[in-house]
């Protein structure tokens, strides 16, 4: 069997440029590119390579095909939450969606969303005013009403009809992206029930129509559980009750997510035979116990994965799917550094042991 080392060389490994890149100039990956904010990503990233290195799992591909059908009156769901832990994909998410609906001439060349637009019986991605808002770049001596992205709808205190106003004003469906609320509320202290009265009624307006809606995130790890559940409640008792959704949900959507951001080719059949060659070792050890997932999370061994997604998880403030892609893909550029100045590698996996 080939180690790492031999495999990269075949190009049967084959990384994204920009950890290629970051290895041959000796760089680290700049911090932009796994921006933790929405603003962030909406202002840094390139909408093509952000689609092509996204992997639709489950329940963000059952997510956007009931945004899509919604922004073109087809079902009448008008909330969605995005109740997850810190880094769990929320973030990306919103920044997907947006990307979609705003750079629609790149997002129609991509297969992934053709396919989804099938799956919707639709062929165009339909014209939506975007308005994407994170929490923290709002000012906290304002209320909501009084926020730029908000006061169309809320004009002079808002209520259910100014927001239906704005949007038939407007001549198409509004889709908001709401990312970081929970940190604007909690810094505007004693204001934060008059803040939540406010996106109650947007939220209600929202609802009236046949195709506008709202995504907002609510981390569930968030550190004041008592606004969680509050904001998290209030949209549980409208009468359109809010659709819930992780967008990362379980090991296998966190291998395919680790495969998609940072390789741009594994050979399949060079991971089955990686897989094999793992089990041989192990079962003449003795280790019977620990011979799966070897060609799921191949290149990177198992216990590798393990250790960030189930022991640095436990670090308060570490961001999860966020945080162990940022991890790996700085191993993944000193390994690569490593491969050019002709290093070699023990096994075709890289190992805990190979980590600086």
């Amino acid at each position: 069997m080939q180690t790492f080392d031999e495999l990269v060389k075949a190009k049967k490994v084959k990384f994204r440029n920009y950890i290629e890149s970051a290895a041959e100039k000796g760089k680290e990956i700049a911090d932009t590119f796994f921006a933790e904010s929405l603003s962030g990503l909406i202002k840094n990233a390139n909408p093509r390579d952000f689609f092509s290195r996204t992997e639709l799992v489950p329940n963000l591909k059952e997510l956007i095909i009931n945004v899509l059908e919604r922004v073109s009156s087809i079902n009448d769901q008008p909330i969605f939450i995005l109740d997850t832990v810190m880094g769990g994909g929320k973030t990306h998410t919103l920044a997907y969606i947006y990307f979609m609906f705003n750079d629609r001439a790149t997002a129609i060349t991509q297969n992934d969303i053709v396919n989804l637009l099938r799956k919707a019986n639709m062929q165009q991605i339909p014209e939506v005013d975007v308005i994407a808002v994170d929490g923290n770049e709002l000012d906290v001596r304002l209320g909501l009403h009084e926020q730029e992205p908000f006061k169309p709808f809320l004009i002079n205190g808002g209520n259910k009809q100014s927001v239906l106003n704005e949007i038939n004003r407007r001549g198409r469906p509004v889709l908001f992206l709401l990312d970081e609320m929970l940190d604007y509320f909690v810094k505007r202290g004693e204001k934060f029930n008059e803040d939540l009265a406010y996106l109650k009624t947007l939220a209600e307006g929202l609802a009236e129509t046949k195709n506008s809606a709202l995504i907002i995130s609510i981390p569930s790890d968030f550190s004041d559980w008592t606004k969680y559940k509050t904001v998290k409640d209030l949209f549980g008792t409208m009468h359109r009750r809010a659709m819930l959704y992780q967008p990362v949900k379980g090991a296998d959507d966190l291998y395919a997510i680790i495969r998609k951001q940072l390789f741009e080719e594994v050979d399949s059949q060079t991971a089955k035979e990686a897989a094999e060659y793992a089990k041989r070792v192990y079962y003449k050890e003795g280790l019977k116990d620990k011979m799966e997932n070897f060609e799921l999370t191949f290149p990177f061994h198992p216990d590798l994965i393990e250790i960030m997604s189930e022991r640095l998880s436990r670090f308060e403030n570490f961001q999860k799917t966020r945080g162990i892609l940022k991890l790996l893909a700085s191993i993944s550029v000193d390994v690569l550094k490593r491969v050019y100045n002709g290093e070699k590698f023990e096994t075709p996996f890289i190992t805990p042991a190979d980590v600086d």
